[in-house]
Parts: C-alpha cells; sequence; structure tokens
C-alpha cells in the first residue's frame, strides 16, 4: 500500500471537521466571518479536489450531493435523538436530587429524635 501523498495528507476529507461549531455565540461578528470564509475556502477546495476542471468529472456531483445529503441527515437525526434524550436525563437528576434532599431530611428528623430520647 502507498503512502498518501502531501496534498492526500493536508486535504481534509468531507465530515472530518463536520462536527466543529462554526461559530458559537461567544464569537463576535468579524470572527463569523472569517469562519463563514474559513468555510467557504473549504468548499472550493473540496469541489476543486472532487471535481477538478473537468467538464466530465460533473457526473460524480451528483454522488458527492447524495453523500453529502446522508451525512446532513444522519447529523439531523443525531441532534433530534440528543434533544429528545436531555429533559428525561434532566428529570431523571431533578427527581433523584430531591430523593436524596427528602433521606436527608429524614434522617436528621429520626437524629434529632434520638438526639432527645438520650437526653431524657
Amino acid at each position: 500500500m502507498a503512502a498518501p501523498s502531501a496534498a492526500e495528507q493536508t486535504t481534509p476529507k468531507v465530515g472530518d471537521d463536520i462536527l466543529k461549531p462554526v461559530c458559537t455565540t461567544e464569537h463576535r461578528v468579524d470572527s463569523f466571518s472569517e469562519n463563514t470564509a474559513d468555510v467557504q475556502e473549504h468548499v472550493v477546495d473540496f469541489l476543486e479536489k472532487e471535481v477538478g476542471s473537468d467538464i466530465k468529472s460533473l457526473r460524480n456531483v451528483v454522488g458527492l450531493l447524495d453523500k453529502v445529503r446522508e451525512e446532513k441527515r444522519v447529523l439531523e437525526e443525531q441532534v433530534v435523538t440528543v434533544s429528545s434524550c436531555v429533559p428525561p436525563k434532566v428529570r431523571a437528576a431533578v427527581r433523584a436530587a430531591e430523593e436524596a434532599t427528602s433521606s436527608v431530611q429524614e434522617l436528621l428528623q429520626r437524629e434529632r429524635l434520638i438526639s432527645n430520647t438520650l437526653q431524657q
């Protein structure tokens, strides 16, 4: 098996950074513009690599589009799954905290009762 060329080693693949946020709420507007430019450059570089200047290779765009759509669909499913799992987990954590608080209050009440009994 041949070693990858320098271009193959440095060229990111589709999906390599798909989970990296382009912009978070803590970025300033100018940072958003920079990130958008980076994304656009990445897309152009990727298309040049995949399609190149050969007009006949445009047939590959359909397969590429299908692949990107499938990746998008998978990511959307993951978002739906995560967002639907979070509320039950939060509810369970709140319920566990309430039960722990109740148990502590019961133990304190029993401790007072025992303490009063011993003082008599």
